[in-house]
């Protein structure tokens, strides 16, 4: 069976966001992907990566800098997704 869900990680551990039908100790293989990552998988040949191979090191330098600068910005602020996820479990 192969299942894609949502977890958060814990004190050490993997909490599911939803239901799993797997037996008590049953081992799993867990794939571990950023929501950045989930994206560009699930969105597959429609997402055209960019063409870093023709890209300056100047180029590069100058996206690691706005990334860092973006991380920085959002410090401890949760995600978008997580927000999401908050507001439909207090729904519920």
């Amino acid at each position: 069976m192969l299942k894609t869900i949502k977890a958060v990680y814990e004190g050490g551990q993997f909490r599911p966001l939803e239901a799993v039908e797997l037996a008590d100790g049953q081992q799993v293989q867990l794939m571990i992907a950023s929501e950045r990552e989930a994206v560009r998988l699930a969105l597959g040949d429609l997402v055209a990566p960019p063409a870093y191979d023709q890209m300056t090191a100047e180029d590069n330098s100058d996206d690691d800098a706005a990334l860092r600068e973006i991380e920085q910005e959002l410090g401890d602020h949760p995600s978008l997704s997580s927000l999401i996820i908050q507001e439909r479990d207090a729904q519920n």
